[in-house]
This record gives C-alpha cells, structure tokens and sequence, in this order.
C-alpha cells in the first residue's frame, strides 16, 4: 500500500513538473527577416569583440556572422557561418522608445578561437540604423552571464553603422 501511494504521489508530483515547465517561457526562434541582419559598417572602431582585431564590416545574416578588417574588403577575417559558431539569438524585445534588443549567445567552434563563448546584449536604434553591442567573455552560458547595460567605456563595446543598400 505505502509502495502505492508513493508512486501516485511521485506520478503527480512529476505532472506538476510538466505543467508548470510548459508555462516556462520559449526560446525565441528568430526570424529570416531579423533586424540585426545586413550589413554593418565602421571605418573607425577601435574596439571589437576581439581586441585584437577592429573589425570594419560585419555582415550578420541567419547563418551566422562574416567580419572584415575593411569595409573595402571581400574576404572575411573571420567566417562565423557554416559550423563555425554555435548559438545565436536567445531573445528579443522592443523597449518603449522603439529601439529594438537582442540577447545572443556564441560559442567558436573551429579556427584559432575555437571554444571562446561570449554572451551579448545589442541595441539597434528604432529606426535600424545603429547598432550598438556589449559583450561579456563567459565560460559557461548562463542568463546571469549577459551584460545589464552597454557601455561606450568598455573595452568590448561596439557601434556600428547599417550599411546603405
């Protein structure tokens, strides 16, 4: 009887689980359309998220990132489609001024900075033409992890210009 009653109790108790993680929040799925997506451009950034490298043109689409050294230039640095990157947007919100956020999430998975894991939170301005990044070098992803604010005093800030098309 006590094996019974165990069991109804643990069967419940697991369909509590189950309901209340439905109610949990989904992850965002982005759409092909994201406005992140395009192309990015600054010829005076002295800062990038890898400080080695001042990127100039950043081309962002659903597979992933290209990045440039020069705007001019048609082969990318750094190639973070096909593979080459795990993650992508975690979520997406619009605050009351109409500039749009995204929380993203990276980790290399090949090339020379393979198994760095970055986590980010972008501003784009609400017209789309501004996009602003800070990023913080983690070492497991954790929603604690994403920067609170950005910050164009810290050493991994970023602005960028949309390119015109």
């Amino acid at each position: 009887m006590k094996t019974c009653v165990m069991m109804v109790c643990s069967s419940l108790a697991l369909l509590m689980l189950i309901l209340v993680g439905g109610w949990a929040q989904a992850k965002y799925v982005p759409k092909p359309n994201e406005e992140i997506y395009g192309t990015w451009v600054n010829e005076e950034t002295s800062a990038s998220h890898f400080q080695a490298l001042h990127f100039h043109k950043i081309v962002i689409t659903a597979d992933g990132s290209k990045d440039y050294l020069d705007v001019s230039d048609s082969v990318p640095v750094m190639d973070f489609t096909a593979g080459a990157v795990a993650g992508w947007i975690d979520s997406k919100w619009t605050d009351s001024e109409g500039n749009i956020w995204y929380k993203q999430f990276f980790e290399i998975t090949n090339g020379r900075y393979k198994g760095n894991k970055m986590q980010e939170l972008d501003k784009l301005s609400k017209f789309g033409t501004i996009w602003e990044s800070q990023v913080s070098y983690v070492t497991e992803f954790n929603a604690n992890n994403y920067p609170t604010k950005i910050d164009p005093m810290s050493f991994t800030y970023s602005i960028f210009y949309r390119a015109e098309q």
